[in-house]
């Protein structure tokens, strides 16, 4: 099944909350940092801690090739906040912002990999019922999801995902058929009489 996005905030409180009550505080903060950025996984793992002691994040995207500057707006820096905390709590001293941390890791300075990510949300998902199909590309598309459902126009993330078409990028980020019925069945608009 293909990734779905979050569509209450209040799913992604809880699986934050869930992730660092486990213990997984890395992978509760990238959770958090990858629904601010709508990076890619492969682009979002291998942000570097250096990378974000500046205002803008510059990357040359994997699949696209293309060079990507990412403003760190409020939550993604009060989130790189808490995990560089958590790393010095641990002794670590972390070359890339979700460092791997087992032994294998640590020898290899390398960030996790998207398959541990994956696991780790998917587990947490499961532990609070979250009846959708959940991987690390659901950060991007709940980034996406919750953008477009708070007024941005389609074509400006159509830009910031690089589609091809509008209804690529509406299909892409979950506004279906029913997301569009719920829009017209929460608008009330009417006179008391």
């Amino acid at each position: 099944m293909e990734a779905e996005p979050l569509r209450n905030i209040s799913d992604v409180t809880a699986l934050h909350r869930v992730l660092t009550r486990w213990g997984n505080v890395r992978e509760a903060e990238c959770f958090i940092i990858g629904c601010n950025f709508a990076l890619r996984v492969g682009d979002l793992l291998k942000i570097t801690v250096e990378q974000t002691r500046s205002d803008i994040i510059t990357i040359n995207e994997q699949k696209t090739g293309k060079f990507k500057q990412l403003p760190i707006n409020e939550p993604a820096r009060k989130a790189i906040s808490r995990l560089l905390i958590w790393y010095r709590s641990k002794g670590i001293e972390p070359i890339y912002l979700f460092q791997g941390t087992g032994n294998r890791a640590k020898k290899l300075n390398k960030p996790v990999s998207s398959r541990h990510l994956n696991n780790k949300l998917k587990e947490a998902a499961e532990s609070i019922g979250l009846d959708i199909s959940i991987s690390s590309h659901s950060m991007r598309k709940t980034f996406g999801y919750h953008t477009y459902m708070n007024g941005t126009d389609i074509r400006y993330l159509q830009a910031l995902f690089n589609h091809k078409t509008e209804f690529q990028t509406l299909t892409y980020i979950g506004v279906t058929r029913k997301t569009v019925k719920d829009v017209y069945l929460n608008s009330d608009i009417g006179i008391d009489i």
